[in-house]
Order: structure tokens, then sequence, then C-alpha cells
């Protein structure tokens, strides 16, 4: 399984560079979102800037469907947790399985949702789950939205472009983003006097 990414790579220097911008924001106001999937699990991370969301990353986990399931699985879960080690969110927004109409995949998309679930545990997380009706609904006012409908509002809501934007990474983010809406976060603090008081002096 490959891990693709529109943040940074993995070299040192740029996990540095990343753990530094990561710091600059409470973990508490990070969230992961993730789109299950056998082969390709989306994924994607939201901060909260002042009163609004921006995008810090997202990407594609990958397996060859070539691989046996137990070895899909085992793969998911180490780049799951490694990206839980890069990024540290605070909470965790899942898409709720759909009823295929293959049973087969529905039971395949079971055990990938399970691992995912199991990861985000192994990092005190408690991931809240959502049906794909209800992340439609808070991203285009409408439960049934098609796919393209979704990322199109998704961009325009995150202020981010299409291009170089997976579905499957489009799909996690617009988890994250509802839920981001569906609760009520503290209002950021605005300055003490003296604080901008020393601002202004060292200007």
């Amino acid at each position: 399984m490959t891990c693709s990414t529109s943040g940074p790579t993995s070299t040192s220097t740029n996990r540095k560079s990343l753990k530094a911008e990561r710091n600059a924001v409470s973990p508490c106001e990070r969230i992961l979102g993730i789109d299950p999937g056998s082969t390709a699990t989306g994924w994607g991370v939201l901060e909260r800037r002042g009163r609004a969301w921006r995008v810090a990353g997202h990407g594609v986990l990958r397996a060859s469907a070539r691989e046996e399931l137990p070895a899909r699985l085992r793969s998911l879960h180490e780049k799951l947790s490694d990206l839980l080690d890069l990024w540290q969110p605070g909470e965790a927004a899942v898409e709720d399985l759909f009823h295929a109409r293959n049973a087969r995949t529905t039971l395949t998309l079971g055990h990938a949702r399970g691992v995912i679930l199991l990861a985000l545990s192994q990092h005190g997380l408690s991931p809240i789950s959502y049906a794909a009706l209800t992340v439609k609904q808070a991203i285009t006012g409408s439960g049934s939205a098609e796919k393209i409908q979704v990322k199109q509002w998704l961009c325009r809501w995150l202020e981010i472009r299409p291009e170089g934007l997976s579905t499957d990474a489009s799909d996690a983010l617009a988890v994250a983003l509802c839920h981001a809406r569906s609760r009520t976060w503290p209002q950021p603090r605005a300055p003490s006097k003296s604080l901008v008081r020393a601002g202004v002096r060292r200007s």
C-alpha cells in the first residue's frame, strides 16, 4: 500500500517544517476525515484558523487489488498510524458504511473500516461516524447530491482549487467539514490589551 498526499513528503526536513506549522495549531482544532476503502482510503486534515477551517493536507492510502486482504489491511493500519503520528489530530470523523449491492464488497469495506477504527482508537481518538447522506446535506444542502457537486461546494467552502484533489480525498475532507459543522467550537480569544500594546511598541 502506498500513501499519496498533497502535503509535505516524508523527508526529515519536511517533517520538521510540518511539525513547526502543526505546533501553531491546537490538536483539538485539527480534524482528520477518512473515507474508507479496501484499495483506496481517502484522508483529509482540516485546521481551524481563527473562525474558519482550512485544508492542512489530504491524500489517498492506496493498495494493490492483487494483494491478499490481510496484507492490505495490515498496510492500511501501518500507513494510517504513520499519518496519525505525523498530523496528531484532536478529533476524527469517518464515513459510515453504505450497503453495496455486492455483499462481499460490503464485507470487505467493513474489514477496512474496522482497521481504521482500531488505529484511531489506539491513538486516543473516539471517531464519529457520518452517513453519506448526512455529509452531502452538510456540504451542499441536499442529501441526493452527486459526488461532483459535493466536490464543487467543498472547494468553495474551503477556498481551494479542485485540481489535484482526488475523489477519495475530496470525500474525506467533506466528512471532516461535516464534523466541523456538526458541533459548536469555542470562539478564538482576542489578544489581551497588554499584548497589543507590546506589539505596537515592538513595531
